[in-house]
């Protein structure tokens, strides 16, 4: 590292043989108004910016919709939010053991499953392409409660 050698009347200035252009505006700060003595013990550290504090998101309800009686039958209710229409379809493809073992990606649909997607073999990224002309009607919020929801998921998937 690269050191400035001080002459004599800087050395009694300083204190020091001599010090790094690093340093030297901590030496020289000791010389300014107000005077406080350099502290070399420390390095200098940056500051951590304080961690903001995660709040807790609000379960905001989706509008439920109005279903085929094909999807009835597979997610075992008529109206269902969309966020609950893909956990029962995911529940059923579970229940049914529907997804290819060799590329996880692809559904096998059973005849139900084929009632509502239209094809033998579906993936899971174009299921909701399938999916839409099953949904009819938007409904009210007042028209569905939400824990029996899951509770009717949970039945689906325990009746079969």
């Amino acid at each position: 590292m690269l050191s400035n050698i001080l002459d004599k009347q800087m050395r009694q200035v300083f204190e020091v043989e001599r010090f790094t252009m690093f340093a030297m505006n901590k030496y020289i700060g000791e010389h300014i108004h107000p005077y406080k003595k350099a502290d070399f013990t420390k390095s200098p550290t940056k500051k951590k910016p304080k961690k903001k504090e995660k709040k807790p998101r609000k379960q905001v309800q989706q509008n439920p919709w109005r279903l085929s009686p094909a999807l009835t039958k597979i997610v075992g209710t008529d109206i269902l939010p969309r966020p609950h229409i893909a956990k029962g379809l995911w529940a059923y493809i579970r229940a049914n053991n529907l997804q290819n073992p060799e590329d996880k990606r692809e559904i096998i649909c059973d005849e139900l499953f084929r009632a509502v997607m239209g094809r033998k073999k579906v993936t899971m990224f174009s299921m909701n392409k399938f999916v839409n002309s099953h949904i009819l009607e938007k409904l009210d919020k007042s028209e569905y409660t939400y824990p029996d929801a899951e509770e009717n998921i949970k039945n689906v998937v325990d009746s079969e």
